[in-house]
């Protein structure tokens, strides 16, 4: 049952609509362009340009870091944050860079700017359900991650995804995937910066675990080795039928992890498998090497 309500007198309404719309959007973050950068921020910004200081970076609460020598040709890349040492601390001087794991119960949500002028940003997408927690703004998209902790029960719930339905927004949580923590810095591109008045850890909103849920970020029973195989054609063949829209980004993810985690050594063929299915299925090279991402993350 709805009811509708037509408003008659607009004049005498406006003041009250005026002072709703401004008691909202003072309960929300702010603009991107809006968050402030703290003192600490700037002074280790200080220390590693201006004074050229090795600085020591700390862990939040439930997250781990590792740092390696950066990669000159992807220097955004950390490739041996699963099996390198995760520590509470790391060191770090001018081009450095270092990655943040959030350890289970822990999850960071990465929005992403829009890939053009008729797309929103994840964090707009999001904002009306952030609360005030760890912020990091990135210098190469202009994204921002939002750490949170996962309140009871919610650890093992949600699933490392990237971009789920083309949603400009990433999910790292529960010890799989990491992102470039603050302080790290690329030459020629700048900071990865804090944002925001809050610099601690806090309690994610049952509302914005529950958008991810609905929007294809929650765990579902991972395919078993027999179930990976019975959607397998008798000859052998992997099923390259196209994925109608909907869930498509989900099902591919989850067509691949399984053949992934069953077939290890025929890494380079499921990846090949998962290009030409995916492309059958309408997504492009970019959206398709992000499910691959994620499946390689987590298989």
């Amino acid at each position: 049952v709805c009811s509708v309500r037509v408003v008659i007198d607009e004049d005498r309404f406006a003041p009250y609509r005026e002072r709703y719309e401004q008691e909202l959007e003072e309960t929300r973050l702010p603009l991107i362009e809006d968050l402030p950068v703290p003192e600490a921020q700037t002074d280790m910004e200080r220390r590693l340009i201006e004074d050229g200081e090795i600085v020591n970076v700390k862990a939040p609460e439930g997250f781990k870091l590792h740092k390696e020598p950066t990669d000159p040709d992807n220097p955004k890349a950390v490739r041996n944050w699963k099996n390198g040492k995760q520590e509470d601390t790391v060191e770090i001087g001018q081009g450095d860079v270092y990655a943040v794991i959030p350890q289970p119960g822990n999850i960071i949500i990465d929005m992403d700017a829009p890939k053009d002028d008729h797309s929103r940003h994840g964090y707009n997408i999001l904002r009306p359900m952030l609360t005030p927690t760890l912020m990091v703004h990135t210098p190469t998209h202009g994204g921002i991650h939002a750490y949170y902790r996962l309140p009871e029960g919610w650890t093992g719930k949600l699933k490392n995804t990237n971009h789920a339905d083309g949603i400009p927004v990433d999910v790292k949580v529960d010890g799989r995937g990491y992102v470039l923590g603050a302080g790290s810095n690329i030459d020629g591109i700048g900071f990865y910066q804090l944002v925001g008045d809050e610099t601690d850890v806090q309690e994610a909103p049952i509302e914005l675990l529950n958008w991810l849920v609905e929007h294809g970020y929650g765990v579902e029973p991972m395919p078993k080795p027999a179930t990976a195989k019975e959607n397998t054609p008798r000859n052998g063949r992997p099923d390259l039928t196209p994925v109608p829209e909907g869930r498509r980004n989900d099902t591919l993810y989850r067509w691949a992890w399984g053949r992934l985690h069953n077939h290890e050594d025929n890494e380079a063929n499921i990846h090949d498998e998962l290009v030409l299915r995916g492309h059958v299925s309408g997504l492009g090279d970019t959206e398709i090497e992000r499910i691959w991402k994620s499946v390689k993350e987590t298989a």
